[in-house]
């Protein structure tokens, strides 16, 4: 008895099936990506300010990125909004809508913040005396 007739499935239409659960499974993981565990992160209560500014050299030093900038400070450790899309491509974070090379300078627009907050999550290796700088949602 030949299993072409009209119920049979077809192996296209399987792959084809396939094919579309992969994609469905992926992006839904990839939304649910937790940050990288070297980036410091909030949830945002509302809409941020820009009431000050952060320049300075993006690196990740000891298991924490940091903004180093010239004087007393020295590093400021960014805190992003909570995004699954932050994200590290190769050597440059992809954060609040950014890409920010390792090495290079970054200007970033937020305000002081505390880690007194529930809704900041800061790395245990970033330094606990570094300031934190809220990074404007």
């Amino acid at each position: 008895m030949d299993r072409t007739g009209e119920h049979a499935v077809k192996p296209t239409a399987c792959a084809a099936l396939a094919v579309a659960l992969l994609v469905l499974t992926t992006a839904c993981t990839a939304e649910e990506a937790p940050p990288p565990g070297d980036v410091a992160h909030y949830a945002p209560e509302g809409p941020g300010g820009d009431a000050a500014q952060l320049i300075g050299q993006l690196e990740r030093l000891d298991g924490c990125v940091y903004v180093v900038v010239p004087g007393p400070d020295g590093r400021t450790v960014p805190v992003f909004p909570d995004d699954p899309a932050i994200r590290w491509d190769g050597e440059t974070l992809l954060a609040a809508s950014l890409a920010l090379p390792l090495g290079e300078q970054v200007e970033l627009g937020g305000g002081e913040g505390s880690a007194g907050s529930d809704s900041i999550s800061v790395p245990e290796a970033c330094d606990p005396d570094a300031p934190l700088f809220i990074v404007n949602s």
